[in-house]
Order: structure tokens, then C-alpha cells, then sequence
């Protein structure tokens, strides 16, 4: 009986496209294999837990030159076939510890998501499995690389809750890509917080670490 394409296709790395080898660590933890542990590296994971305005954040990489790299591939260049890699290795622990919470992601302009064709922040948590609610937006399509630190911490007054929803009975994931100033994280979670949330924590891909 022949093979079936999925099972004879060798696999190979979503990044850099090189073969996926079967002894791998990767391999050994589950069945789908997109990055290969070179990569993997190449983005700095640090699994920091951490403390912001009384929730508790994990971000999985520095925001250094490699996440810097693979997020401007991803949002800049429209690659969606990266969403998935981001959380690829640590997905089966981090589907254990966030299993019974909801994902409300920070808000992306509606005109930068319309021009890319995809939320890049829904499309990269997506893979945890976990009911997504989008009721955060921005007013404007200002972004945060482009403002100074004094509108960086202003920026609250652009953003809003687009669909209120009872969350009294939710245990509420707020996820983002990149956690820099924390400016957003913190308008975002006065916002979620005022929804009345049974439990709040955070989660990002990728963290700013001071040298």
C-alpha cells in the first residue's frame, strides 16, 4: 500500500526550511513539527514570569534581534504561514496551564489588519485552542514604534471596548506580541478589569529586557 504524502514528505522547519531531524527534541514532545531547534533558539526563549500592575505575565522571548527579525516577516511581510511557529514548542504545556481561560487580545488597527489580511496577534495564540474575544479596539491607527515615551503612556485614550461582555464567570488571558513600556498592556487590562473578570493574567511572545 503506497504512503500517503504527509507520511513519506520529509519535514522540514517553517523558517529557515531546512530538514526537521527525527532524533530531535523537538520531535520526542509532539507529532507536528514546524521549527527546528536552531530556530527556536535564534528567537531567545527566556520564559520569564513576571509582575505588571498585580498580574501575573509570562513572555516566552526577549524582544531582541531575532523576534525583531521573525515579527517583521510575520506583520511586515504578511507571512501568516509563521503564525503558528511562535508558540510551536512550549504549546502543549502552555494548552496544560491556560486550559480553562478565554484569550482577549490587544487590540490591532482595523486598517493594518485589512491590509495584511489577519489579526497577527488572534492568528498567533490561536494554535492554544482557547476561545478568543476580540472586544478591544483602537480608535486610531496610531502605532507605538512611531510615538514618543509621553504618547506611549497616553495610549489609553485610543483605545476602547468595542463589545462589553459579562466576564464575571471568565478566567481572562490577555495576550500581546510585544511587551515593551507595558503602556498598552496597562490601558488594556483598566479596560478588561472594569468587565469584571473572575481571574486575569497575561501572556506575550516576546518581552523587552533592559541592558
Amino acid at each position: 500500500m503506497p504512503k500517503r504524502k504527509s507520511d513519506s514528505a520529509t519535514p522540514f522547519c517553517k523558517m529557515c526550511f531546512k530538514d526537521l531531524k527525527e532524533n530531535s527534541l523537538k520531535m520526542a514532545f509532539h507529532r507536528e513539527n514546524l521549527i527546528c531547534h536552531r530556530c527556536y533558539q535564534g528567537l531567545h526563549p527566556i520564559y520569564q514570569h513576571f509582575v505588571f500592575h498585580k498580574i501575573k505575565f509570562l513572555a516566552i522571548y526577549e524582544y531582541g534581534e531575532g523576534m525583531q527579525s521573525a515579527l517583521y516577516q510575520y506583520k511586515g511581510c504578511y507571512d501568516i504561514e509563521l503564525a503558528p511557529l511562535f508558540l510551536d514548542y512550549p504549546l502543549p504545556w502552555l494548552k496544560l496551564r491556560y486550559r480553562n481561560y478565554v484569550l482577549v487580545p490587544a487590540p490591532s488597527s482595523a486598517s493594518h489588519n485589512e491590509q495584511r489580511g489577519f489579526n497577527h496577534v488572534i492568528e498567533a495564540f490561536s494554535v492554544l485552542g482557547l476561545p478568543i474575544l476580540p472586544i478591544l479596539a483602537k480608535k486610531s491607527d496610531r502605532k507605538q514604534t512611531d510615538c514618543t515615551a509621553e504618547q506611549r503612556a497616553q495610549v489609553g485614550e485610543i483605545l476602547t471596548i468595542a463589545k462589553k461582555v459579562d466576564l464575571r464567570d471568565k478566567n481572562v488571558l490577555f495576550v500581546d506580541d510585544v511587551f515593551t513600556t507595558g503602556s498598552t498592556a496597562k490601558a488594556c487590562l483598566s479596560l478588561i478589569a472594569s468587565l469584571h473578570p473572575k481571574r486575569m493574567e497575561g501572556l506575550v511572545l516576546s518581552k523587552v529586557i533592559p541592558k
